[in-house]
């Protein structure tokens, strides 16, 4: 099986470069950009080549550490070792590297890349996700349900359901908090498969302070950020976690939550403790609930939290101003 499967990735890489050829002489590009995995990589590298045009490489994910966390893989294992060789190859052949944060920017040094032609250029926020909210009765009434609910404040996660975004630690700190005689209202906005996250809650015995729903159309997502207090990015500490910084932060900021990450290097990034949002320790519930319980009971704190984070995604992470840190790139490889 293994050997078949390699042969069908060199027959789909094989079309991929001729798909390529193909649409670029019928469009002349000066440069092809292609982002991770390898096997849209390499086909675009070959294309390239072929072509006599240089080649960036976007490194957008850490896919094989994303095999591990989902458990496909194991660490260390044949298919994760060829995997990153096969990535490595692509990014020390590449005329020029981007990273979509310096973690991975770190990781594609340890690599043997040479530093001096990788360019950060971070992932963005939009403005317009959070403008103009639409209103309908389904929101109306997930409104209506939410506040019904006991609770001092909603703590909220939009966002996949995976093991590597570690939604149980946070069901933890509120059931910690329950133990307390402290209860918070948990709202989950997901399009994944909801049923294990669900069965998780009613385990703690917070299925009474719990909402979870969707999928949630994407123009009506700024209605659901808008009944979060504090917004959880709980990653535990796993590979794939510490590499790749997640969108999710950056539009929950966006949106002026006050928003907690856990201590993971790709977070921190966003996040100044204090400041943009607050940090806790990975995998640590009680710290968490501790946050969660520090935050609840200190509106003025929770508003400086949320429009501070909003003034710098303004200042440092809008698409429009993101998009430009590819022009030099693009300048310095176009041939004359």
């Amino acid at each position: 099986e293994p050997f078949a499967l390699l042969t069908e990735e060199k027959i789909i890489i094989k079309h991929f470069v001729e798909r390529i050829i193909d649409l670029a002489q019928e469009i002349q590009p000066d440069i092809i950009h292609a982002h991770t995995p390898y096997r849209v990589g390499a086909p675009a590298l070959i294309a390239a080549r072929k072509l006599g045009i240089p080649f960036v490489y976007e490194m957008r994910g850490a896919w094989e550490e994303t095999a591990v966390a989902n458990g496909r893989w194991k660490s260390g294992g044949l298919a994760h070792r060829r995997f990153k060789r096969k990535e490595t190859e692509v990014l020390r052949a590449a005329d020029a590297v981007v990273c979509i944060g310096n973690s991975l920017k770190e990781n594609a040094v340890s690599r043997g890349i040479n530093k001096d032609k990788i360019t950060v250029v971070p992932n963005g926020a939009s403005e317009e996700t959070m403008l103009n909210p639409i209103q309908d009765e389904q929101i109306a009434a997930h409104r209506k349900k939410l506040h019904s609910m006991d609770g001092k404040s909603t703590v909220g996660y939009i966002g996949s359901i995976q093991a590597l975004e570690g939604l149980e630690y946070l069901v933890d700190a509120l059931a910690i908090l329950k133990e307390k005689g402290e209860l918070h209202r948990l709202l989950i906005v997901s399009a994944s498969d909801k049923t294990e996250l669900i069965d998780y809650i009613e385990t703690k015995g917070l299925s009474s302070q719990a909402m979870v729903i969707g999928p949630i159309d994407r123009d009506k997502i700024s209605n659901y950020y808008s009944m979060i207090d504090i917004f959880c990015v709980p990653r535990p500490r796993i590979r794939v976690a510490e590499l790749v910084t997640p969108l999710k932060p950056m539009e929950s900021m966006m949106a002026g939550c006050a928003t907690v990450v856990s201590d993971l290097p790709a977070l921190k990034e966003l996040v100044s403790d204090g400041d943009t949002g607050r940090i806790f320790e990975a995998e640590n519930s009680l710290h968490l609930s501790q946050i969660i319980n520090e935050l609840s009971e200190d509106n003025e704190k929770r508003e400086e939290l949320g429009v501070n984070a909003k003034e710098w995604i303004q200042e440092n992470r809008l698409w429009p101003s993101i998009v430009k840190r590819y022009i030099p790139i693009y300048e310095s490889l176009k041939k004359p």
